[in-house]
């Protein structure tokens, strides 16, 4: 059965490209249609092998809002099961579903059973493959053991090397078995980087020509397309609203700049109290922080009224928040504005993201806040023209990944990125940072104690 609406060509491509191989990674830019893409491809795949399933991996999230939505408007003749919690898990691989979706941890139970369903039959599709990118991380082991048996597998990011070069290892043995890149993660690491000491702890470092290693030993099983290559998308403008702290403020953060340059030129610097030291700053340049008991203070409210006030200059915008007591506050002053809001965060369930989506599409609602990790995939929210971050983010996934959520195919104004930013802190050369890759807490702190006047 054909699908509603004609593919563009480079979709069209991207499913002849998959089809064609065992083993594939789609990393065109989000909102290029890559789960359209797999769709068209597995119909067609059906029609030499009727009895194959797609089995597919993604965040959970995104289970129904993206897979099952693009089934519904691209190929609604397919029938599609949930694997989602404890029974749910083994009823919809039992069923007669041709399409299985399940969230990325749910190959730490299927593994052990996986083979009780003919794997032989399957195409396994891994959405948002980064979440396998730590080679001990349980879910990546689950995982490669999950596929074992399944001979044909799709891998799709937007933003695959979000960190190193190495983040495309244990993705790419999950796919081919070590075949392009080797089984051995340590052999793999001492090719494509370099060791550098800091104190008493190794730092790794990509090679200068390491990307362009990696880009050849791919080429033959990747295909990317840029979004502005296929789409004729109005321009995605960058725009900083600054604002000075109030001397309170700015003492609490003199004094932990202070703290961040001793512990940098004394060299005692670890993971753990790098951690620790820069969200605390953070949280102070947000203007609310956690006291001793957990108690919410708050320091100061300008920067959660200068977001509510841009925001409210435009008829719609995606807020991003980065802690509970951050978004508390905007919550508690969009309500004394009356403002018409959702809120997506880690307590929302899937139904609940799906429905507040579907209400500020429609309009029903103008503002929704979201952390990062809850909205950075699979959601369009292409009503809205703007997006606001009300405060720094530090991974670079997340950053293009939530920015791409109005950025989209089917976007018809002219968009804005707007960063919430404080005079003389370092927070802009860390939003600058981010928008290239990802800013470990370290380098947040060397940002912060070498922040000038014009930072």
């Amino acid at each position: 059965m054909p699908n509603l609406t004609e593919a563009f060509p480079h979709q069209r491509e991207t499913s002849r490209f998959i089809l064609e191989r065992e083993g594939s990674l789609v990393l065109s830019d989000p909102g290029t249609g890559k789960t359209r893409c797999v769709l068209d491809a597995f119909v067609e795949h059906r029609q030499a092998n009727p009895d194959a399933r797609l089995v597919v991996t993604c965040p959970k999230g995104i289970m129904q809002a993206a897979w099952g939505g693009d089934i519904q408007k691209f190929q609604p003749h397919l029938n599609v099961a949930y694997s989602t919690s404890g029974k749910k898990r083994r009823d919809a691989f039992a069923s007669s579903a041709e399409v299985v979706v399940m969230n990325h941890e749910g190959v730490n139970n299927a593994k052990d059973w996986i083979n009780e369903f003919s794997p032989e039959n399957m195409w396994y599709v891994g959405d948002e493959f980064t979440w396998f990118k730590n080679p001990t991380a349980k879910r990546s082991r689950s995982c490669l053991k999950f596929v074992e048996n399944i001979p044909k597998k799709t891998l799709m990011s937007g933003t695959p090397f979000s960190s190193t070069v190495c983040d495309i290892f244990m993705p790419m043995k999950i796919l081919d078995g070590g075949a392009t890149l080797g089984a051995n993660y340590y052999r793999f690491r001492n090719m494509m980087q370099y060791p550098v000491m800091k104190g008493q702890f190794r730092e790794w470092k990509d090679k200068q020509d390491a990307m362009d290693k990696i880009t050849l030993l791919l080429h033959d099983i990747a295909i990317r397309y840029a979004i502005e290559e296929v789409c004729e998308l109005p321009e995605m403008g960058v725009i900083d609203y600054k604002f000075d702290l109030n001397p309170k403020l700015r003492g609490y953060f003199n004094q932990l700049k202070e703290e961040a340059e001793l512990t940098l030129s004394q060299g005692q610097l670890t993971p753990v109290n790098a951690g620790v030291l820069a969200n605390k700053i953070r949280q102070v340049l947000a203007g609310v922080v956690y006291g001793d008991d957990r108690e919410v203070l708050v320091l100061d409210d300008q920067r959660t009224k200068l977001v509510l006030d841009i925001a409210q200059e435009h008829d719609s915008a995606v807020i991003a928040f980065q802690w509970n007591h951050q978004k508390e506050q905007l919550m508690m002053e969009a309500y004394k504005r009356n403002m018409k809001y959702g809120v997506i965060d880690a307590q929302a369930s899937v139904e609940e993201r799906t429905e507040i989506v579907n209400l500020f599409q429609t309009k029903q609602i103008d503002y929704i806040f979201s952390h990062p990790r809850c909205l950075a995939h699979g959601y369009t929210l292409t009503r809205s023209a703007t997006t606001i971050w009300a405060s720094p983010e530090s991974s670079y996934e997340l950053y293009h990944q939530f920015n791409a959520r109005v950025y989209r195919n089917t976007q018809t104004r002219n968009t804005q990125v707007i960063r919430i930013l404080s005079n003389d802190t370092g927070e802009r050369r860390a939003f600058d940072r981010v928008d290239g890759m990802t800013v470990t807490n370290e380098e947040f702190l060397r940002i912060i104690a070498e922040q000038t006047a014009t930072s």
